[in-house]
């Protein structure tokens, strides 16, 4: 969720507020709001109005730079729920390219994968050279580059640690 709240320091009170989430398709009129965006740029424009009928326009971009969700454990019992560990894409996103690495703690690489649709994402079963994992914490880094979106260029970094629960 991103929230907005609009300070307006100038002008005649009361004033009216009118919020375009223009790819969102809906529209505001509180000065303070929340909005769960599909897409990982935007431009909203928010209008005030103050009592004298003087009119204030401003456009505000929006980049998500961390669209992805990555868990906090996982459990491979292959019991079909949670059996492995993989990151997955907030909202309406297409065209990911990544590189998932995962290390344990002595910093042992025990997992690599890359792909360029995140969503066919495989994900780390908790083996090592066909052993099981022990439990504990692991540490992963997600690179990932999310193609076709303005605003977001470059490949980004996300990381972090999870716990493998067995």
């Amino acid at each position: 969720p991103v929230s907005f709240d609009a300070d307006v320091w100038r002008g005649a009170e009361p004033y009216s507020y009118h919020w375009d989430f223009m790819n969102e398709g809906w529209f505001s009129s509180t000065p303070d709001t929340t909005i769960v965006p599909d897409d990982p740029y935007h431009e909203y424009i928010l209008t005030v109005v103050d009592s004298n009928n003087c009119v204030m326009t401003s456009k505000i971009a929006v980049k998500i730079l961390l669209p992805m969700f990555m868990p906090n454990a996982f459990t491979p019992d292959n019991n079909g729920l949670n059996d492995t560990f993989k990151g997955f894409v907030t909202g309406n996103v297409e065209g990911v390219k990544y590189r998932m690495f995962v290390f344990s703690r002595e910093g042992t690489q025990v997992y690599y994968e890359e792909g360029n649709e995140f969503s066919m994402m495989t994900g780390w079963d908790g083996t090592f050279k066909g052993q099981n994992c022990s439990s504990g914490v692991y540490i992963y880094m997600l690179y990932y580059e999310i193609l076709g979106y303005d605003g977001i260029e470059g490949e980004q970094l996300l990381k972090g640690s999870f716990t493998l629960l067995r």
